[in-house]
């Protein structure tokens, strides 16, 4: 929590030629995840969040058939006897999760983190029985939508031939729509390998969440804009500059920081708010976390 030592540590920090101000980082916590919740309103997804439930020690618990309670001391307990044994278990967890949540299949999983086809296929079905509900939302919401408004068109071979292909689209409560095209895969049946034109399932489960996220993300940070415009950005002494995917970033004058720190993260927070009135449906908090610090690399949680 910033308070006085941490004032003092900013002004000591900054050059002689830089301004005598803080670099504040005001970032979404877990945005994808917290968008997929909200689309497809799954229960347990949506109850891990509001109960800050770690995910990963879920999924471990889950996969070990042990209580939530008792995998999360011992990940977390540094003193407990078995700490260092699931800490590596819920540390190799993650990569999976984050593989499969971005799209990725088994195969797609055992290639990027090494592990088998079949404990990747293991993890898939093992998420899909935590989270039911996100499964039905790809299925009868986007995968559903993408086949039912596809549309047959041609493209030309590297040998001359023409090929057909689909294209099918999704598109979200706010208008955006997300076109996917099919593409080639060699399949086995009845012994011989043939083609066939594919929508990719890693695409549909990806690009929806990715892009809302990041339209989200957008919408807010013009809302903030809005505000710093309105206030004049209190006289020079706070400016936006710069924002990196979830993560805006500001120059602030110490004396002004506790009020842009306290009312950046409100207007961020009140997204679901802003975006319910475009025709969405956002029934989970969208939390938001506020550091400040002399630099980028060198910031402090600011209680705001």
């Amino acid at each position: 929590l910033i308070g006085t030592d941490l004032l003092n540590e900013c002004i000591s920090g900054i050059q002689q030629n830089a301004r005598q101000g803080a670099i504040i980082e005001a970032d979404y916590s877990a945005l994808e995840v917290v968008t997929l919740a909200a689309f497809s309103k799954d229960k347990a997804l949506v109850d891990a969040l509001l109960n800050n439930i770690d995910m990963h020690c879920m999924r471990l618990s889950q996969k070990l058939g042990e209580p939530y309670e008792s995998v999360l001391a011992k990940c977390k307990d540094e003193t407990h006897p078995e700490h260092k044994r699931y800490k590596t278990m819920r540390t190799d967890i993650k990569p999976k999760a984050f593989a499969y949540q971005y799209g990725a299949t088994a195969m797609g999983i055992a290639f990027s983190t090494g592990c088998t086809v079949e404990e990747a296929q293991a993890f898939i079905d093992a998420e899909k029985a935590l989270f039911p509900g996100v499964e039905k939302f790809y299925e009868d919401e986007v995968f559903l939508k993408v086949y039912a408004s596809k549309k047959i068109h041609r493209e030309q071979s590297d040998d001359g031939s023409w090929r057909p292909y689909g294209r099918g689209t999704w598109t979200a409560p706010g208008g955006t729509c997300y076109e996917f095209r099919e593409y080639p895969k060699n399949v086995w049946a009845d012994g011989q390998r043939a083609e066939i034109m594919e929508f990719k399932p890693t695409q549909m489960r990806n690009y929806p969440i990715q892009g809302e996220s990041g339209y989200f993300v957008q919408g807010m940070a013009g809302q903030v804009m809005r505000w710093l415009v309105s206030e004049d950005f209190f006289g020079g002494r706070v400016f936006i500059i710069n924002q990196v995917h979830d993560a805006l970033y500001f120059d602030c004058h110490l004396s002004v920081l506790p009020r842009v720190a306290q009312v950046v993260k409100h207007i961020m927070e009140s997204l679901p708010q802003y975006f319910n009135g475009m025709g969405y449906d956002l029934q989970v908090p969208f939390p938001a976390e506020v550091e400040a610090g002399p630099s980028m690399y060198e910031k402090s949680k600011v209680q705001a």
